[in-house]
């Protein structure tokens, strides 16, 4: 039977009720489900989590070349239909759980088809923990915006964010009609590979927190964009202090949409200088 009947079955016989919120669609292209193994270099000494396993079908091409396999699945009858077709198989563990919240540890590869409502928290959980490779199936314009360069419509604080830990890269489109029940956007495998070291910036809280203020106002310039960061994280209020700070950062009067996430980096770092200098400077005058 193919992966499509496998499904069709299972949807017919009540074994299960994908959850439109949940993002569930089954792919169900068994040469897909190959290619994304090998984009991953699978071998017999990867560890390898699969979130949202859903029926298996990732799961057995995984089994069959992995050292071991962690399909993590929140959904409690598609864990039964798990345990049902790859239970048996000895190297695949099988964990109920929101992979948001799960310990997840020991692993040296990902390899996923995970709801697409996930998929932003679901990189930076990954990204804050070490592997060496990541191949998910995201939502097409979700993977655009990874990949996008400075100044294009797509770029923004998710591709500095991102760009910033890691190296992307769309290794394919996938048509709608790869999965059932078919979603109503096509997809795109992204192969993810973390920076290591990546280029750390001197205080990462200040980083996000940075990159998070001037792209909401994409299209102004930094020194405009960053106001409201200065008024209300540094705590400068008046008009001449606000101006003061804003004239000593780089890239003033460059777009936020065309700074480059190196360029991020050197503008967050400057900003915890200055903010490093003006705490001393205040510790001074108290003393």
């Amino acid at each position: 039977m193919t992966l499509l009947g496998e499904a069709k079955r299972a949807v017919k016989a009540g074994i299960i009720k994908p959850k439109r919120k949940l993002g569930q669609s089954f792919v169900t292209n068994k040469a897909l489900l190959q290619r994304m193994v090998r984009y991953a270099d699978i071998e017999n000494g990867s560890i390898v989590t699969e979130i949202g396993a859903g029926l298996g079908f990732l799961t057995r091409e995984l089994a069959r070349v992995a050292g071991e396999v962690v399909a993590i699945e929140i959904d409690s009858g598609l864990v039964k239909e798990l345990k049902r077709e790859v239970g048996q198989l000895r190297n695949v563990e099988i964990v109920r759980s929101d992979a948001l919240k799960s310990p997840l540890v020991g692993f040296n590869k990902i390899v996923a088809n995970p709801p697409y409502y996930i998929s932003s928290p679901l990189l930076f959980t990954f990204l804050r923990l070490g592997f060496q490779v990541a191949v998910i199936t995201l939502q097409k314009e979700f993977a655009q915006r990874l990949i996008a360069p400075p100044g294009s419509k797509d770029y923004g604080r998710l591709t500095v964010s991102i760009k910033y830990r890691a190296s992307t890269e769309v290794l394919e489109v996938v048509s709608k009609n790869a999965f059932y029940p078919r979603p109503e956007v096509d997809s795109a495998v992204v192969r993810i590979v973390p920076r290591i070291p990546h280029p750390k910036a001197r205080d990462e809280e200040v980083f996000n927190d940075v990159v998070r203020y001037i792209f909401t106002q994409r299209n102004k310039k930094v020194r405009n964009a960053i106001v409201n960061f200065v008024k209300e994280r540094v705590g400068i209020r008046d008009k001449k202090g606000v101006k003061e700070f804003i004239d000593s950062i780089p890239f003033g009067n460059v777009r936020v949409r065309e700074l480059s996430p190196q360029d991020a980096v050197e503008l967050s770092d400057h900003v915890v200088f200055l903010m490093d200098r003006r705490s001393q400077s205040s510790n001074f005058r108290h003393k």
